[in-house]
């Protein structure tokens, strides 16, 4: 029987509470990442769903709740409260029923269910009564419907979390049946027309936003219904057809963002799709085709611990043995059998070639295991490997947070399939005097790949077996350690498919036609106005994946870290007078996110100055906006983020690092004084805190001289305690 519970929020403009009565319709326990992917709500039942995701920190799995309450609960007010309390991702707007401690966030159909109260500004995107998208003083014909419904998809792409074009623009049902046709016609037009096919490419990525979004407005029964079932065919075709790959995962993976929204057939149709973007096992038709009975693995060992030694001996005790020594300019060879398949281990010191045999036929297994040097050694590896699609390849990085490089691996090997870890993994030293790798996280969920790709087992069951036997007790029990193919949502918190600067988990729009940006290093602290255009969004991209693996290793950020939230979001229209880069705390796909955007008036900026402000930027937001942020002086507050800034120029390879220091205090309007040698020196000598930390922050502060001392007081005294 289904149970009752109480939801108490607040409305974060007012401070105004509410309180409502919630029927429990379903609860899971998020085992999982794909465990809330089959709950799901009808948009426009009367009744307003509630998934309410609820985590105690990383020692136990999250909670998620599916709650039911009657729209007529609800006065305009309290409706318009809710919504902008779900948008915000703040915890503390939140309260179920006796529940204490919890991190709360929610999605929910409300904008669909209570549409008339949130039509919103659209950016002079209108919708005409023919069912055309338009843009405020556009021009007429073809060229005008194709300008309006790309302008459409932009906006789609900008909307807060539970919004939908359609609801913004205010379209009744009558005039969404004529937009359908409209999109229908327009699409039809373009394929019988003679466009280049780059740009009836951009019309296909349009129409299937626009699509997804009329999709996720309209519920399943009566008129609605019968209009949603065929503006989910006209998508189905579109995903049917698509000859460009990166599009099509796009539309897939947009299903697959609205499928809780779907009735069971058209949900059912998106499990189909998901096998594409996400397949269900490795790559088993590339190992064993024509009666192959080897997997062959080439596994490069990091430096430092005596890796490569440390791991003959792991694989040793699990029944591996030498068949070829090796040396310098061979690899060693350690084999065994298992389940009637030979594995063969070609073992090798690490020279930034992870990928060195990423295109060699003989190999189907691409395995680092060490240090992640801050994300450098995949890097290097990826800019030293040859060229390859990775069709047939199961990567593996067992290192630590190898999330800073998914997209760089997926971009560089799209065809392959990737396994690495979200957060530190760990490991033991034991023989030779305690200095030589003995056992580790990474050793043993490789260990249990090869027992699962020897058993040809799915991904499933494979991660269900590295969560159990190789990851330690200090990881979620959601996720573990490993993202493997089926962790989609996960994944793509970290992929910028289009290179548009928007992470594909909040991306509904793909742009294939970005422009190019090149750095001005002599003046990257100087704005000037962009080209016209959607920018390239690599290095806010860089920036943002580098800024999740700052944030584990500086004690600092330790309450807000270890969750991947720093989501990259593109560019902001901004000036000469707006921050190089802002944050807001925002809720997306369900959970608490920092996303970070960048001044489009600093697009020229360079890699190492962008990743060295973004640090600063962020510390900033968090001391600005997190109630339990730990440090309470400015002043050395400041000094902390400019820790994490430092670390960044240390360990970013670049050679740029006290002219690109020097340049940002003087941005910043900091003393002369503070130079980059002695926190340079001080991030050095840090054996754990290797990303800045509070205690840097007060040695820099004493090392410098009393004016400097001084004029830095001074300038932080007005916001003082």
């Amino acid at each position: 029987m289904p149970s009752n519970t109480k939801l108490t929020f607040s409305d974060p403009k007012t401070g105004a509470q509410y309180e409502l009565s919630a029927r429990v319709v379903e609860t899971v326990k998020n085992t999982t990442t794909q465990v809330e992917d089959r709950l799901s709500l009808n948009p426009q039942d009367g009744a307003i769903d509630l998934f309410v995701r609820q985590e105690f920190g990383k020692y136990s799995a999250p909670t998620t709740r599916h709650l039911q309450i009657d729209s007529s609960q609800l006065s305009d007010a309290a409706a318009k409260a809710l919504q902008a309390a779900i948008e915000t991702g703040d915890s503390q707007n939140f309260k179920l029923g006796s529940i204490r401690g919890a991190e709360i966030t929610l999605r929910s159909d409300i904008v669909s269910e209570r549409a008339s109260l949130f039509k919103g500004n659209t950016g002079g995107v209108v919708i005409t009564p023919t069912g055309h998208f338009a843009v405020e003083g556009g021009e007429a014909g073809l060229a005008g419907q194709i300008a309006g419904l790309e302008a459409a998809a932009v906006k789609a792409s900008q909307l807060a979390e539970g919004m939908d074009l359609y609801t913004a623009v205010g379209a009744s049902l009558e005039i969404k049946k004529a937009n359908l046709r409209a999109l229908q016609d327009t699409l039809s037009q373009v394929r019988a027309g003679t466009m280049a096919p780059d740009e009836k490419a951009k019309v296909r990525s349009a129409v299937a936003t626009n699509l997804a979004e009329l999709i996720s407005s309209l519920g399943h029964e009566g008129t609605a219904g019968q209009l949603k079932a065929e503006a989910f065919q006209s998508y189905q075709d579109l995903v049917k057809t698509e000859t460009v790959t990166g599009l099509k995962e796009s539309m897939i993976f947009n299903g697959i963002r609205i499928q809780s929204r779907l009735d069971a057939p058209e949900a059912k149709v998106v499990d189909g799709w998901r096998q594409e973007i996400a397949p269900k096992s490795p790559p088993y038709e590339s190992f064993f085709k024509e009666g192959k009975q080897t997997v062959n693995i080439s596994y490069a060992a990091g430096h430092g611990e005596g890796f490569y030694e440390g791991m003959t001996e792991y694989f040793k005790k699990k029944d591996f043995t030498v068949k070829e020594e090796g040396g310098y300019a061979s690899p060693r060879v350690l084999t065994k059998t298992l389940n009637g398949k030979t594995i063969n281990v070609h073992l090798r010191h690490f020279r930034e070639d992870s990928f060195k045999d990423i295109n060699n036929p003989d190999y189907d297994m691409i395995v680092y295991g060490g240090h992640s040097n801050l994300g450098g050694n995949t890097r290097r590896s990826v800019e030293n490997a040859p060229e390859a699609t990775g069709e047939g390849k199961l990567i593996f990085l067992g290192l630590c947070s190898g999330k800073d490089n998914v997209d760089r691996v997926r971009k560089a090997f799209p065809d392959a399939q990737l396994v690495t870890t979200f957060n530190s993994s760990y490991f033991t030293k034991g023989a030779k005097d305690g200095t030589q790798f003995s056992d580790g996280e990474d050793a043993r969920a490789l260990n249990e790949l090869i027992n699962g790709v020897a058993a040809e087992a799915d991904w499933k069951a494979i991660s269900s077996d590295m969560k159990a036997r190789a990851v330690g007790w200090n990881h979620g029990k959601e996720l573990g350690n490993y993202m493997t193919p089926i962790d989609l949502r996960v994944v793509n918190r970290f992929r910028d498919s289009d290179a548009d600067g928007v992470v594909d988990l909040r991306d509904k729009h793909f742009n294939l036609d970005v422009l190019p940006v090149k750095a001005q290093l002599d003046t990257e602290f100087t704005p000037k106005a962009p080209d016209a255009g959607v920018l390239n969004g690599d290095l806010p991209s860089t920036a943002a994946f580098f800024a999740n693996t700052v944030d584990l290793y500086n004690p600092t950020f330790r309450k807000f870290s270890h969750e991947g939230a720093v989501l990259s979001d593109g560019y902001f229209k901004g000036g000469p007078d707006q921050p190089i880069v802002r944050f807001e705390t925002q809720t997306v796909d369900g959970r608490k996110a920092y996303s970070m955007q960048l001044n489009d008036h600093y697009s020229h900026m360079g890699e190492e100055a962008l990743r060295a402000v973004t640090m600063v930027a962020y510390n900033r937001h968090l001391a600005a906006t997190e109630s339990n942020y730990p440090i309470k002086d400015p002043k050395i507050a400041e000094l902390t983020g400019l820790t994490a800034a430092a670390a960044s120029l240390k360990y970013d390879h670049g050679r740029r690092n006290a002219a690109v220091w020097q340049r940002m205090i003087e941005h910043m309007k900091l003393p002369e004084g503070m130079d980059y040698g002695p926190m340079r020196t001080l991030i050095m000598k840090e054996k754990h805190d290797y990303t800045g930390s509070e205690k840097i922050a007060r040695a820099y502060l004493e090392q410098m001289d009393p004016e400097t001392q001084q004029a830095l007081t001074d300038l932080y005294a007005a916001d003082s305690p």
